[in-house]
């Protein structure tokens, strides 16, 4: 290649400034929604029955016993005063489990009202931090957002150029489609920039050919010369000072094969 006023860039490295904000972030799931479980409720019946039956047997029995002594003054087998007082005794009796009972229907009734209340108050909490943590996600996937798009239309490739003070490049080895991209990617900058590149191929495997449709891809309309039968027009050293010129006559003479050795 023909020297240049334009570095020399070997590809391209992936190096964004800023890194890759990750996946977006999770919502926080909702909460179990405490209900009033009929189990529960069920439960504290047969508690409240169970607790409550001696009462409401007691109960059961003053009034019978009322009733028989009501019985027996009507028939005349008691006395007025006896039948009087064994009713009244039994009534009051009566009365004082029937006040138990009802005291146990308005607990069971208290407990389930409270249980009621209990869960409306945590359904009310859950939705309340729901809510709240819904917020705090919409904000929090906003700001991802907006680092995401940042993240993406960044410049994340560049040029990797050879380091400075240094403007030629020596390759042994590799194969003809290495030499090939190599030779692409270096002169395609050149190229890009309004320069001028000159490939001299020895390798007899065209090489330059990906190079050459680039610049027909381009607008430009490459010099292809194929000697010998070009030899007449051709012009290398033109644009070569002495030591540049040296040079290329120097590589090209040592790409040469070895002189046979003599026996």
């Amino acid at each position: 290649m023909k020297p240049s006023s334009s570095p020399i860039y070997l590809g391209w490295q992936y190096a964004p400034a800023i890194p890759d904000p990750g996946p977006p972030p999770a919502r926080t799931p909702a909460g179990q929604t405490p209900n009033l479980d009929q189990g529960w409720i069920d439960a504290q019946r047969v508690i409240y029955r169970r607790t409550g039956r001696p009462v409401r047997i007691g109960g059961a029995a003053c009034a019978v016993t009322a009733g028989a002594f009501a019985l027996a003054w009507f028939t005349g087998l008691a006395s007025t005063v006896l039948a009087g007082t064994g009713t009244a005794a039994a009534v009051a009796c009566g009365t004082g489990m029937a006040r138990s009972v009802v005291r146990g229907r308005r607990r069971l009734g208290a407990a389930i009202t409270a249980e009621r209340g209990r869960i409306v108050t945590a359904r009310s909490a859950e939705s309340t931090r729901l809510a709240l943590d819904h917020r705090e996600h919409a904000s929090d996937y906003r700001a991802w957002r907006r680092r995401r798009v940042i993240f993406e239309r960044q410049p994340s490739w560049f040029a990797v150029p050879l380091p400075a003070g240094i403007d030629r490049l020596d390759v042994a080895g590799g194969t003809l489609a290495g030499w090939s991209a190599l030779l692409t990617t270096i002169a395609a900058t050149h190229l890009s920039l309004g320069g001028e590149v000159t490939v001299v191929d020895l390798t007899e495997g065209v090489v330059a050919a990906d190079l050459i449709h680039l610049a027909h891809e381009s607008g430009l309309r490459p010099l292809v010369w194929v000697l010998p039968a070009d030899l007449p027009r051709l012009d290398l050293g033109l644009g070569f000072d002495v030591p540049a010129l040296a040079d290329v006559l120097a590589l090209a003479a040592s790409a040469g094969p070895e002189p046979a050795k003599a026996g």
